[in-house]
């Protein structure tokens, strides 16, 4: 539970409910207060709030990881860590990296950390769905007040670390 006094109202973007928690998220001022205690054991879906569209889903992830991208000021250590993180999970987000470092103004640097086996993926995705790949791609102009939204927070987000230089990602263990 995180409890915070906030000078003006939390505003969220109208972006679709599949993504409000990741929005709302970065939408909450900082510091927050992490409680590592499981606070529930057990749930069940009854059904989703995912939109039959996909397509939706890989823009918004494309704009949260290009705004975050954007505003960390990775140095080239932390973006090929970033890239090492993005690789570790299952599957890998490679392809979101990418659509944000083709579509995204601030992003280009990320191509400097793709390897081949990201841009034989990256293909992959573009032969087998073609329009999931062009609405990520296209997800900053296509969704222009989400990137609004999103940008806006997260470069507020940004403004109250400390030390907003780099970007922190874990080191590869």
């Amino acid at each position: 539970m995180v409890m915070r006094v906030l000078s003006q109202p939390l505003r969220t973007p109208n972006i679709p409910f599949t993504g409000m928690e990741a929005v709302q998220e970065r939408a909450i001022p900082h510091p927050l207060l992490y409680l590592p205690q499981t606070l529930a054991t057990y749930s069940r879906t009854h059904s989703t709030a995912r939109s039959r569209d996909g397509h939706i889903w890989g823009a918004l992830q494309t704009l949260l990881l290009a705004t975050y991208y954007r505003h960390a000021r990775f140095t080239p250590e932390n973006r090929s860590r970033f890239w090492e993180y993005l690789r570790a999970q299952t599957p890998p987000p490679t392809n979101l990296a990418l659509h944000a470092a083709f579509s995204c103004p601030g992003c280009s640097s990320l191509l400097q950390g793709a390897r081949l086996s990201d841009w034989f993926r990256y293909l992959k995705t573009w032969v087998g769905r073609p329009r999931g790949a062009w609405t990520c791609v296209r997800a900053r102009a296509h969704y222009s007040e989400w990137w609004r939204a999103l940008d806006q927070i997260t470069a507020e987000r940004f403004a109250e670390t400390p030390s907003p230089a780099t970007a922190a990602v874990k080191p590869s263990s």
